[in-house]
């Protein structure tokens, strides 16, 4: 019987670390899935700031100017973790 409950919860385990494993690696794919994206700058920055892509909010640093509160931008692409290089959306200009 001990043996039983031990290997039920190896089972457990196991499956607990698979799981989460694909969540992680789900959530690289989510990461990259954002270039191109639009959103909405949450604060004016003139190189970092934040901005809400996909209702949830990001580090954004800007190469071309000021982006100020409430302009629309689009995702150029993921500088590192979880930082987003981002430009004024042309039609906002």
């Amino acid at each position: 019987m001990f043996y039983l409950a031990i290997g039920l919860l190896v089972i457990l385990l196991l499956r607990q670390f698979r799981s989460s494993s694909i969540s992680r690696h789900a959530g690289f794919e989510d990461l990259t899935g954002v270039v191109g994206l639009f959103g909405k700058a949450e604060e004016t920055f003139t190189t970092e700031g934040t901005v809400m892509v996909r209702g949830e909010i990001w580090k954004a640093t800007s190469k071309k100017g000021i982006v100020r509160k409430g302009d629309r931008v689009r995702v150029v692409r993921v500088v590192t973790g979880l930082l987003l290089e981002v430009e004024l959306d042309p039609e906002e200009q």
